[in-house]
């Protein structure tokens, strides 16, 4: 694919923003991967998640430069290949009544500083056990920094996760990218909140999406995005496939790329990092969203990276106000 310049400058600028609260960076806007899977209590689709880690591995390892949290504990991974990831998984992979998580990322300082900050490079997955309300949903979220797609393809690396994990939903594109540590910030650390909400209310388009999700993931999704994958159980909701493509015509504004057990959607040529306050409002991203809107969840039961000030005392309804209005964002007429 051949990138316009003016496009790869705004990547880098993108990748050089960062976004502060009292000298401290809260987060970034990197290219971000959110994937949902249900019955990860179960082996086959634990294993389907490590896979997935691997795959991010393979492309983001030698940016990977300091630690992964293992279970609590630090284990060395310079180079990648000494960490084991199916090995250190071993222990709970038959087990549906044990969670596991694991995190890798990027970062040039000390390895519990870097844990406390946003990253240009990250990855997580979780294996949830046994959740009967929330279907055991497991999770895979990862980012690269904008220019990571001069080299290679964005596209077929979410394509490839989709084959692998099978999921039910997934929305990748523009994202904040925030700290895997997010408990730092009740350490007296700043709330991301405090910098993060204007910036998410300016820009529709970069998604500002909390780890807590999985609790609502049961219900249906919360946001699209530049790739966005729905599974057949969702579609057959809305009538199949083919009544989802025919209501996603022109074909050339919406590609899909069916994989197993579901389909991705592509929503305009490159990602959208739109300026709502200048007038920008992503009408792919509109039009997809007006199509998918009766599998969207009714409200966030959790999305603290959303709560307005003061934090520590947040009224609940100026919190469930803002998460409101940002879920519905992308509503209204195109």
């Amino acid at each position: 694919m051949q990138i316009p310049p003016e496009i790869r400058q705004r990547w880098r600028e993108i990748d050089a923003f960062e976004i502060q609260f009292n000298g401290k960076t809260t987060a970034r806007i990197g290219l971000t991967v959110h994937a949902y899977v249900f019955d990860a209590d179960t082996a086959p689709v634990r294993r389907r998640l490590l896979a997935a880690a691997d795959l991010y591995r393979a492309r983001a390892g030698k940016h990977l430069r300091h630690r992964v949290v293992d279970r609590g504990a630090w284990a060395s991974y310079a180079p990648p290949e000494r960490y084991d990831l199916g090995k250190a998984a071993a222990g709970v992979i038959d087990n549906p009544k044990k969670s596991w998580s694991v995190f890798f990322w990027s970062g040039e300082n000390d390895a519990e500083t870097d844990f406390d900050l946003a990253q240009q490079y990250q990855c997580e997955i979780v294996l949830k056990n046994t959740l009967p309300d929330y279907r055991s949903a497991g999770q895979f979220i990862c980012n690269f920094p904008f220019s990571w797609m001069e080299e290679y393809s964005f596209i077929e690396f979410v394509q490839a996760i989709c084959e692998c994990l099978s999921p039910i939903f997934v929305s990748a594109g523009a994202g904040f990218v925030i700290p895997h540590n997010i408990g730092v910030y009740m350490k007296g650390f700043p709330n991301p909140s405090f910098a993060l909400l204007p910036y998410a209310l300016k820009y529709p388009a970069v998604e500002c999406s909390h780890s807590g999700y999985y609790l609502d993931i049961a219900e249906g999704f919360y946001s699209v995005n530049w790739l966005t994958a729905i599974g057949d159980e969702w579609i057959a909701r809305l009538g199949g496939r083919e009544a989802l493509r025919a209501a996603l015509l022109p074909e050339s504004m919406f590609p899909f790329r069916p994989y197993a057990g579901g389909v991705l959607i592509q929503a305009g040529k490159y990602p959208q990092f739109d300026d709502k306050h200048a007038g920008d409002d992503a009408p792919a991203y509109r039009t997809l969203n007006n199509v998918l809107r009766p599998l969207r969840i009714r409200q966030f039961n959790r999305n603290d990276l959303l709560a307005p000030p003061p934090w520590g005392n947040v009224i609940k309804e100026d919190h469930v106000r803002v998460c409101q209005e940002y879920l519905t964002r992308f509503d209204g007429s195109l």
